[in-house]
């Protein structure tokens, strides 16, 4: 039902996808809310007088039966009055889960307060949608009687505002801070929608204000005019606004934003990149219909390069191939193997636009929820690395012990014709060559033999070494010992004495 939620975060809305041929908008399952319920009805729906007159005196007096039912059946597409729908409100009914209130049917202060107590009161609601139009505007007086009893109610966690013609004047200042005291104050909402009502980026900045401290996780601003009143730029002052705005919703655990159709050019895709820097939770973003330009792309790029995001709506831009171009490496990185396995899974980027084959391939690999991220993974390897006349360079540096697995992979993801380039181009002898475990141990065994011989004949070379030493030192030794023996004394002769 909701692009966000759609992708399966967790919420039991709806399960259609966004990107679909067969995907109803937010905005034509509005006009059909609860279409489910109304189908039930039988011929048209109607109060007999004096069901009128207790309905009139439910709402002080300030109920106009005649707007309600004509801007129902008109704008809802239902076919129907909607006043079952305002049956199940007054008695907090299990099965009236969507409310949708068009034009202005409560004509009074008192009534809007009575709606707001009604409201208060209902435990089983969980979407309200007010829709504006021009004729019969919503005064901040009123908004305020309506937001002060809807404060009580814990049950809604959607609202929505949207304008349901071109005839709207802008909201004031005082209307959009009660709204942003109501939304600061309320913990239940987890989304809002603020649809076709022309606001600026001084009114952003006093939403913004009170979304900062909701428990908000999906926000929709869109059909504004936050690029300017005419898409060609925004000057210094607003920009900065557009900025500080969006600083104060990267402080929410926003899952998913968008600011469609809101007039946004390049000027504005450095406040957004910042916000996506700063927003750790999420998700999706929808910057649709907007005036961004190609030049936007290598920022945007950047921005969610490493990010958990999962989609980036730029349907309706206008970017070309060049643009797109950008994002091809998040999703599709061919410089290595591990840079294939290391890009982005998941992300989705939605456009209009017809993309070259491998971006194509890229998205449909990404988009299809049947695929495990592992199964993605060996679909881009097999389509970047193992096609064609095919670099082996990279497989011949693995270890051997993992060519079993290599092999497998290319079999199952690239067929016959990849497998007979390994064999044929690769080293045969070092890249099948796998020894048993006895030649294993024979190897071991003839390097600790050669090692040993090596360290015997080191040996061997050190013995003779020592033993020349020692033949120098005996030498050394018999030729100081024959020095230090003492002179022989001749014997005594008589001869000897006569001389």
């Amino acid at each position: 039902m909701f692009a966000y939620y759609s992708h399966g975060y967790g919420s039991s809305f709806g399960d259609s996808d966004p990107y679909s041929d067969g995907y109803i908008s937010s905005d034509d399952m509005y006009k059909n809310i609860g279409s489910s319920e109304e189908e039930e009805e039988e011929g048209e729906e109607s109060f007999d007088e004096a069901e009128t007159e207790a309905l009139n005196k439910e709402f002080g007096g300030g109920f106009d039966r005649k707007t309600y039912t004509s801007s129902y059946r008109v704008s809802s597409g239902s076919g129907t009055n909607g006043l079952s729908r305002l049956r199940g409100i007054l008695s907090n009914a299990i099965d009236v889960k969507n409310w949708a209130i068009y034009g202005n049917p409560f004509t009074t202060k008192e009534a809007w307060k009575r709606v707001g107590t009604k409201l208060a009161a209902n435990t089983n609601l969980l979407r309200l949608s007010i829709h504006l139009d021009g004729e019969n505007p919503l005064s901040a007086e009123y908004l305020e009687e309506l937001t002060s009893g809807l404060a009580g109610n814990t049950s809604i966690i959607e609202l929505r505002f949207e304008g349901i013609d071109d005839n709207m004047a802008p909201l004031s200042d005082d209307w959009m801070q009660t709204l942003s005291n109501f939304l600061a104050s309320n913990k239940s909402l987890r989304m809002f929608h603020f649809a076709n009502l022309g606001i600026g980026n001084d009114q952003f900045s006093i939403l913004s204000a009170g979304l900062s401290q909701s428990a908000i996780d999906e926000l929709y601003v869109t059909g504004g005019k936050l690029g300017g009143e005419t898409g060609m730029g925004i000057d210094r002052r607003l920009l900065s606004a557009l900025n500080e705005s969006l600083g104060r919703l990267s402080l929410l655990n926003l899952k998913f934003l968008s600011l469609s159709a809101n007039k946004l050019g390049n000027d504005a895709v450095p406040a957004i990149c910042t916000f996506l820097s700063q927003c750790e939770t999420l998700k999706g973003i929808d910057i649709s219909k907007n005036t961004m330009t190609n030049d936007s792309c290598p920022l945007l790029a950047s921005a969610i390069r490493g990010k958990s995001l999962d989609s980036i709506n730029l349907r309706w831009a206008k970017i070309s191939s060049f643009g797109f171009a950008h994002f091809l490496p998040l999703i599709f990185d061919g410089t290595s193997i591990n840079s294939t396995v290391e890009s982005s899974h998941t992300l989705e980027i939605v456009s209009d636009f017809n993309h070259s084959s491998p971006m194509n391939t890229a998205l449909n690999i990404n988009c299809d929820r049947t695929l495990s991220i592992a199964k993605k993974i060996r679909k881009k390897v097999s389509y970047l690395h193992f096609r064609g006349q095919f670099s082996l360079l990279q497989v011949l540096d693995l270890n051997v012990i993992l060519m079993p697995r290599v092999l497998e992979f290319v079999v199952t993801e690239c067929g016959l014709s990849s497998v007979y380039r390994l064999v044929r181009c690769g080293n045969v002898s070092e890249l099948f060559g796998f020894p048993s475990a006895d030649r294993l141990r024979v190897r071991e065994l003839e390097e600790e033999n050669d090692n040993i011989t090596k360290e015997n004949e080191a040996i061997k070379q050190e013995c003779g070494k020592l033993k020349e030493e020692i033949e120098i030192l005996t030498r050394e030794l018999h030729r100081t010992r024959k020095s230090c023996q003492p002179v022989a004394k001749r014997p005594r002769t008589e001869s000897n004495d006569v001389d």
